[in-house]
């Protein structure tokens, strides 16, 4: 019983950040993630956040990173194909180049999630 939840922490501030930004992540991360419904998927944003990386020290251009956390839905080959469709969207979206944005992933154990009052692994679909 997956419900992927992804973190995004930018140096934007949230008036620079579309509206609708977190919508359409989730509804890339629908299709991304295997077509996973757009109804289980969290999308949380964190903007304003100071951030420094060793290719921006003198932080002169918007960055980020995002944090993906599912169960079973990393590998690496999903993994390549998740970050080249994210930051293509981050970039057009946010205008945070691909250089400047990190994805993380994290696979889940399901006895280490818990939604409905139960473990994921006691959930079942």
């Amino acid at each position: 019983y997956d419900k992927p939840n992804v973190k995004f922490y930018t140096t934007l501030p949230a008036h620079r950040v579309p509206q609708d930004f977190t919508q359409k992540t989730i509804a890339v991360l629908s299709q991304v993630l295997k077509d996973k419904p757009v109804d289980r998927i969290t999308v949380h944003l964190f903007t304003d956040q100071n951030i420094h990386t060793g290719s921006d020290p003198d932080r002169q251009v918007p960055n980020a990173y995002a944090v993906l956390r599912s169960i079973g839905r990393v590998s690496p080959d999903e993994n390549r194909h998740t970050i080249d469709v994210l930051s293509r969207h981050v970039q057009r979206e946010l205008g945070v180049t691909t250089d400047q944005f990190r994805l993380f992933f994290i696979d889940l154990d399901p006895n280490m999630a818990a939604f409905k009052g139960k473990t994921c692994a006691d959930l079942v679909e």
